[in-house]
């Protein structure tokens, strides 16, 4: 089924470090888009590889393509946050949708889709990125964990909520970014220039939620444990920077899911009549599943649902490792896809 086609005209802004591969790969499948007005600019972030040369072969090729390089010096390390805002000032729309060089849109409906979320008085759109399915349990942990962050930050978008994006898939308007002085107030933070932004800005009335197989974008997954711990350690520095209400509802929302199965423990442990128990956890397992199998089904996923009660008690374990990883040692500069 085709996107209702979009009529006003986007910028998608892709900020770039060292990423000639998967320029190569995934550019063309953004510039084949079924949108009637359209333009991508590829900001060059200090790269070192051969990312220009792949960048100035495609402006060659194409008239909606533009470029904006950056180059490292002395005084000068560059930083996602302020390639991302020069793309912004380049673009010719007010309509700005952003996705990362290691993804591809799931349909060549996708800027359609996800453009069409901008009805009468919304200013920011949420999408979904996943990651490609490959064989392995580490695979499998990696696209549940994108799915369960997807379910809470997407529905209480949609409960008039929303304290999160993605850079790999949402939007805004450039009036917005500016009317908010862009990054400035978390410029001090390497992280954060898709969740702390949306969390700054979003309210109940100017975000709007799309989701399907057609609006959502896929990336490429860790293949290692370590690379993939790495990479949440990155993702996880921002989240005690959000408002104070966003982290008292995620605080409880994590609490009770802990509070459950520590319960649950306690009881079978002490011998309070087990049929009851076990009848507890059978009914909470059975709504989690019909709740993860529906979510699944709504952003176009697969094979993923059956794993929740298993996958949410390991991420319970592994989030603290996480956080208290990043208490000890600071994450990585750049990246925070």
């Amino acid at each position: 089924r085709n996107a209702k086609v979009a009529k006003e005209p986007v910028s998608v802004v892709i900020a770039a470090r060292n990423e000639e591969k998967n320029l190569l790969e995934n550019l063309p499948l953004i510039l084949e888009q079924n949108h009637p007005d359209f333009e991508i600019i590829v900001v060059d972030d200090c790269s070192s590889d051969d990312t220009q040369d792949v960048l100035r072969a495609f402006s060659m090729k194409y008239d909606n393509f533009k470029v904006t390089t950056l180059k490292e010096t002395v005084n000068f390390y560059g930083g996602k946050k302020f390639a991302i805002t020069l793309g912004i000032k380049a673009a010719a729309n007010d309509l700005i949708v952003f996705t990362d060089a290691d993804c591809k849109p799931s349909s060549k409906e996708w800027l359609a889709a996800l453009s069409n979320g901008f009805n009468e008085g919304k200013e920011i759109v949420l999408g979904y990125g996943g990651y490609e399915k490959k064989a392995g349990l580490l695979n499998t942990l990696i696209r549940f964990d994108a799915i369960y962050i997807a379910i809470k930050y997407l529905s209480f978008a949609k409960l008039g909520v929303p304290y999160m994006g993605v850079g790999r898939n949402m939007a805004y308007r450039k009036d917005l970014f500016f009317k908010n002085r862009g990054f400035a107030s978390h410029q001090h933070i390497k992280s954060g220039d898709d969740d702390l932004f949306v969390n700054e800005t979003g309210n109940s009335s100017n975000t709007e939620v799309v989701i399907g197989s057609l609006a959502n974008t896929i990336s490429k997954p860790k293949e290692s444990f370590n690379d993939w711990f790495h990479q949440k350690r990155r993702h996880m520095t921002t989240g005690k920077q959000y408002k104070a209400a966003h982290l008292f509802l995620l605080a409880a929302l994590t609490g009770s899911v802990v509070v459950f199965h520590a319960a649950f423990l306690a009881l079978i442990i002490v011998g309070f009549q087990w049929n009851i128990v076990l009848g507890i956890f059978g009914a909470r397992m059975l709504i989690q599943l019909l709740i993860f199998q529906q979510s699944e089904k709504k952003m176009g996923e697969r094979g993923i649902w059956y794993c929740a009660p298993v996958f949410e008690i390991l991420l319970i374990l592994i989030y603290p490792l996480i956080t208290l990883s990043n208490l000890v040692i600071k994450p990585g500069k750049w990246k925070t896809i």
